[in-house]
């Protein structure tokens, strides 16, 4: 098994349902597998949009992944699903803090860098703007991050993060399950939601992803049309 969540693949899914999202290799319970990233629209603004790749973060703000969105869009419904959402903060940006963070790109390798807001450079990678690197290969989310009150001390903590070391570091800790976003510091006001889906059971290789996306989802999309997911229980 990958020490990091292994690649995914986006292919035709099962009659009737389009394209789908599938494992190229088991996915350990538990274990990230994408991130759900778009364009960020006002959530009453969304209450209107006809679009299925609507994904609320809160009463604020919605993702909308139709155009440009993450692999995360290609997860189709399931009454019976293998992942499940989390909505997750970013740190806002507060004086004499500076953050080193660690992406997972689409390809499976680790994007690493330091910035004083990570909110923006976050909103920037997933936008195609943040660098040439994921640009290319789209991030499927932030799997790490750190706090440091100077400057100097997040860039050597980057540049100890790029080396061989540091890599194997990373993916060890992500292995062990003891790398999640942290902080050095305390008081850390939170700004910007980030969805995050995770197994909630083990994902066999060749497996499609799939999610459970609620009663609303399911009674405007999938009801009309009859569910074809294939669970023994249906909404």
């Amino acid at each position: 098994m990958e020490a990091t969540a292994p690649s995914v693949t986006v292919k035709d899914a099962s009659s009737g349902k389009g394209q789908g999202l599938f494992a190229d290799a088991d996915i350990k319970k538990g274990a990230f597998v994408a991130e759900y990233t778009g364009t960020k629209v006002d959530s009453k603004e969304a209450d209107a949009m006809k679009s299925k790749y609507l994904f609320e973060i809160d009463d604020e703000w919605t993702i909308d992944a139709e155009h440009g969105g993450s692999v995360a869009r290609y997860i189709n419904h399931s009454c019976d699903p293998n992942t499940e959402a989390e909505i997750v903060d970013l740190p806002a940006p507060r004086p004499n803090t500076f953050f080193v963070y660690v992406i997972e790109c689409e390809n499976g390798a680790m994007y690493i860098g330091q910035t004083q807001n990570l909110l923006k450079r976050w909103n920037e990678h997933t936008t195609g703007r943040g660098a040439e690197y994921t640009s290319k290969y789209r991030p499927r989310g932030i799997v790490h991050s750190e706090e440091y009150s100077s400057r100097e001390e997040a860039v050597a903590r980057e540049k100890w993060l790029k080396t061989g070391f540091g890599r194997k570091w990373i993916k060890r800790e992500i292995k062990a399950g003891r790398l999640p976003v942290r902080s050095t510091q305390t008081g850390a006001r939170q700004a910007g939601g980030r969805i995050i889906i995770s197994a909630i059971k083990k994902i066999t290789e060749g497996e499609e992803i799939t999610i459970d996306y609620g009663d609303e989802y399911f009674d405007e999309f999938i009801r009309p049309h009859g569910c074809r997911c294939g669970a023994k229980k249906h909404h």
